[in-house]
């Protein structure tokens, strides 16, 4: 039986939206989206300006540097990044964050 069969069961539009969303992965496009469109305001200044791209997989936050000595003062700063994007969301969205470096053309 499916959830949105009529029933004397009623559903909120925000419960149905939620589902909706989850089942179809959703939020975590709203989210990656999110996440680029504000990264300026979520890593700051100088970590945005820095880093070349930022994505999600599950729970970990991906971002691409191009330099080792980049990646040494962001492996000091993850658990602020982490702490930023959380903030940001006003929930626990990220719980790592890998540093992936990539060599200059």
């Amino acid at each position: 039986m499916s959830r949105f069969q009529l029933s004397n069961n009623t559903y909120s539009l925000k419960e149905l939206l939620e589902d909706v969303s989850d089942r179809y992965r959703f939020n975590d496009k709203i989210i990656q989206s999110g996440i680029e469109n504000n990264w300026l305001s979520i890593a700051g200044e100088f970590i945005a300006k820095q880093t070349k791209s930022v994505s999600i997989e599950g729970s970990r936050l991906l971002i691409s540097i191009p330099s080792p000595v980049l990646r040494n003062e962001l492996l000091y700063r993850k658990d602020e990044i982490i702490q930023r994007v959380n903030d940001f969301y006003k929930k626990d969205i990220i719980d790592e964050v890998v540093l992936v470096q990539r060599k200059r053309k």
